[in-house]
């Protein structure tokens, strides 16, 4: 089984470390769930059975349905990330999926 996730630059990631306790536990589950399109998100929810008491828009931007896909673009979610990314001095960390998000972020790495 191949554990690496790359992209079309080259760049890889052995999903393994996700698990090496660089991070809270708690941080490492969320890493893994996205990475496996496995977060619960109010679309997911819904599709399992959940009743929800509120509509499935997005708590953020109040804008689409809350999706993992919704995560990457939504409006607020990008300007909060555009601010911190802004104060530590990284640029281009903006991808459209999980496994891309954290490509990028790899790839800033040393």
């Amino acid at each position: 089984m191949c554990y690496l996730l790359s992209n079309s630059r080259g760049v890889t990631f052995d999903w393994k470390l996700v698990w090496e306790g660089l991070a809270p536990n708690k941080d490492e589950c969320f890493v893994w769930k996205l990475l496996h399109g496995q977060l619960p998100t109010k679309l997911d929810l819904q599709k399992c059975g959940c009743e929800l008491r509120d509509n499935l828009k997005c708590g953020l931007c109040r804008d689409k349905d809350e999706s993992i896909n919704h995560f990457f673009q939504c409006s607020f979610a990008w300007s909060v990330k555009s601010k911190w990314c802004s104060l530590w001095g990284i640029q281009g960390v903006f991808a459209c999926d999980g496994k891309s998000f954290l490509l990028e972020w790899v790839e800033l790495c040393p």
